[in-house]
């Protein structure tokens, strides 16, 4: 089944509130695509990326920064795209664009490995306060990613936060996450064929541990739990999975 195809399913079935539109998602898809790393060895697994309008997906990063012409330039709230908590390197302010800086630790940390949290200045506004250094930094920790065999997906191609609503989703979880894997996720998978797959979340596991099983019984890949980088753990448990980022991700 297509992305378009699983769109209109949902759509039809009204199975997550408030979708967005098919421009948005396809956009996503394009940046998913594009930071894909020739031979996939690592696959992130999360959940999903967060609602974006119709008002904010007008706005475009700046030529300025605009580092690769191949590149999407429209605005999503999706990690891989730059301008997501960079307001100033779009043509115009979007409202409410916190992006995650914690997946910027969790992807520094697959390419780095992390002893102290001061180690993530590069990609954080808090310790890299010159824009253009911290947007080259976030680019080159992306270009590393991908040359590594890193790549991020989400279980569920739609959005199922709004940084105004919160969840989207009240009910159907499961539902909708088992729908996403069997007609589309499962299969980008399979094609990707990594060594493993590190699912980020427990949430995510829990819903899709019978599918993840059989994945790992069909096709022999390792697959690790991780808490969500936001989760409210101790600092040194987070130090921990920072390090196992970093040895599962440069492991042979």
């Amino acid at each position: 089944m297509t992305l378009e195809d699983l769109y209109q399913l949902f759509m039809d079935h009204q199975l997550i509130p408030d979708m967005e539109s098919l421009d948005v998602i396809q956009t996503v898809e394009e940046y998913k695509q594009y930071w894909k790393p020739v031979e996939v060895k690592t696959i992130l697994l999360a959940e999903s990326h967060v609602f974006t309008s119709e008002e904010d997906f007008s706005v475009k990063i700046a030529d300025d920064f605009v580092i690769d012409p191949a590149q999407p330039r429209n605005f999503v709230r999706y990690v891989y795209c730059l301008a997501y908590g960079e307001n100033s390197i779009l043509e115009e302010t979007v409202n409410n664009n916190p992006g995650t800086w914690q997946y910027w630790e969790l992807f520094y940390s697959c390419n780095n490995y992390i002893e102290t949290i001061e180690q993530f200045s590069p990609v954080l506004k808090k310790g890299n306060r010159v824009l253009e250094n911290r947007i080259n930094s976030k680019y080159n920790t992306l270009k590393q990613l991908k040359e590594l065999g890193v790549w991020l997906i989400d279980v569920c191609p739609f959005a199922l936060y709004s940084n105004n609503r919160g969840n989207n989703l009240r009910q159907n979880y499961n539902i909708v996450l088992d729908l996403c894997w069997e007609f589309f996720i499962r299969g980008q998978i399979v094609s990707a064929n990594p060594k493993d797959i590190k699912v980020i979340g427990h949430n995510v596991y829990n819903a899709l541990s019978n599918n993840l099983t059989q994945l790992s019984i069909d096709l022999g890949i390792h697959v690790h739990k991780f808490f969500q980088p936001q989760a409210h753990l101790p600092a040194e448990e987070h130090l921990h999975q920072y390090q196992e980022y970093y040895r599962n991700c440069h492991q042979e």
